[in-house]
C-alpha cells in the first residue's frame, strides 16, 4: 500500500504517501536529460487532462547514468511545466535507487506487488495507484523497446476509470 511509505522530495522535504489519499498518484522512475524531454512533454499532458492526478517522478543514476546532478534537476522538469515539490500535482523525490535488491523499500513493495519485469531501466515503471494506496497496473518502456510508448493509451483508459469512480 502506497500509503504507509514516506520518502524524501529533491528538495530535502519528508513526503508521507498517506496525504496522497483519495487520488489517483502516478510513479514513474525518470532521468532528467535532453534525450527524455518528449517523455516529460507526455507526463505534462497526462497530468493537465486528469484534474485529480498526482505524478511522483523518481529519478535514479543506477541506468547509465543518465540522470542530472540533483541540483539541476528542478530547473529541468520546469522547462516541460512540472513542478519539482508538490506544486500543481507533481513531486520530484530524491534521487534513490528503484530496481534490484538495493531499491528503496517502496519500489521493492511496487516489484512485489506488480511482478513481471524488473525495473531495469529509465521510465520502465509506471505505475498507476488508486485512491486508496492500491496499484492498479504497472506499464513502461523496456530495454528492447526504448521510445515504444504505445503503453500509454492502455494507462490512460486505467486513468479514465479511476476518474469515473
Amino acid at each position: 500500500q502506497l500509503h504507509e511509505f514516506e520518502a524524501t522530495a529533491l528538495s530535502g522535504r519528508r513526503v508521507d504517501f498517506s496525504g496522497f489519499a483519495g487520488k489517483p498518484v502516478l510513479f514513474i522512475n525518470v532521468a532528467s536529460d535532453e534525450a527524455h524531454g518528449q517523455v516529460d512533454r507526455a507526463i505534462a499532458a497526462l497530468r493537465e487532462k486528469y484534474a485529480t492526478l498526482e505524478v511522483v517522478l523518481w529519478p535514479s543514476d543506477e541506468f547509465g547514468n543518465e540522470e542530472l546532478p540533483s541540483d539541476q534537476i528542478a530547473a529541468f522538469v520546469a522547462r516541460y511545466g512540472l513542478s519539482a515539490d508538490g506544486e500543481d500535482r507533481c513531486t520530484v523525490m530524491a534521487k534513490a535507487t528503484v530496481g534490484g535488491t538495493d531499491a528503496h523499500p517502496l519500489w521493492q513493495a511496487i516489484v512485489a506487488a506488480m511482478p513481471g519485469r524488473p525495473v531495469d531501466w529509465n521510465f520502465a515503471a509506471w505505475v498507476l495507484f488508486d485512491g486508496t494506496g492500491a496499484p492498479v497496473g504497472r506499464w513502461g518502456f523496456s530495454l528492447q523497446d526504448i521510445g515504444n510508448a504505445s503503453f500509454l493509451s492502455q494507462l490512460e483508459a486505467a486513468l479514465a476509470r479511476l476518474s469515473q469512480q
